[in-house]
């Protein structure tokens, strides 16, 4: 975790300030969707066509709180040196015209011949569209972060801050601490799942250590040493099996 109190209340404030970007979207996602757009072709591009660009402004309101973020982190941990600024540009919406398009009528049909309701198969793809555009929302804050971790001489790198009761994935990758370096990991989206809230760290002083939950998983990691992520995810689903002990009471 940060090595100074200040410093770890910026990054829990942070992770809410992200969740907010996000849920105002959601929520605008819900209010707009129906059954008639979920499998009207026409409909449905209009929809797209006009929350495209509420997600490319989300993801510029995601960067900006990252980036009020990284200043503060910055005074809170007493690092030396002025202050970066590396702002990233606001993408094009047609960037996530995709993402939308892949849970359009054609998906909800496809659930249909499944055996959903139509009331299912048009939550079903309001969740999964919900989930993508998670992702591309908090890769405006996650961007943020690693351009000012590559423009900033004392950084030495990032921790990943996991959400509570997240996937074996993001613990595992948690657990690892502070061991990232690179702008592409930090941005990048091979560590960030559709729906992923965990969030980066910077790291300026090779003393910090885990975040509580992360020190939770690599605790439990080390304990019980798995295989691989699928044994680590049971692992996480039932602990005190492979601790030897019994469900607590408590």
């Amino acid at each position: 975790m940060a090595m100074t109190e200040a410093g770890a209340a910026l990054t829990e404030a942070h992770g809410v300030a992200q969740l907010g970007v996000v849920g105002r979207l959601i929520r605008l996602f819900e209010a707009e969707w129906s059954v008639g757009v979920a499998f009207d072709p026409v409909a449905f591009t209009a929809w797209v066509n006009e929350m495209a660009p509420e997600v490319a402004a989300a993801y510029a309101l995601s960067a900006q709180a990252a980036e009020r973020y990284y200043a503060a982190f910055r005074v809170a941990e007493n690092v030396p040196g002025p202050l970066v600024r590396a702002p990233v540009p606001t993408p094009d919406p047609s960037r996530f015209v995709e993402n939308l398009d892949r849970f359009g009528p054609a998906y909800a049909r496809s659930l249909l011949e499944k055996g959903l309701t139509d009331d299912e198969a048009v939550k079903r793809a309001l969740v999964q569209m919900s989930l993508s555009a998670t992702r591309d929302v908090s890769a405006g804050g996650r961007d943020s972060i690693a351009a000012h971790l590559d423009a900033d001489e004392a950084a030495l790198g990032w921790q990943r801050v996991p959400r509570a009761n997240c996937c074996a994935f993001c613990a595992m990758l948690a657990a690892r601490g502070p061991v990232y370096s690179s702008r592409g990991a930090a941005g990048g989206g091979r560590h960030w799942h559709r729906g992923c809230k965990c969030r980066p760290e910077p790291v300026f002083d090779r003393r910090t250590s885990l975040p509580s939950e992360a020190a939770r998983y690599a605790e439990l990691w080390d304990e019980t040493n798995p295989a691989d992520l699928n044994e680590f995810r049971r692992v996480l689903e039932r602990p005190h099996l492979h601790r030897g002990g019994e469900p607590s009471d408590a």
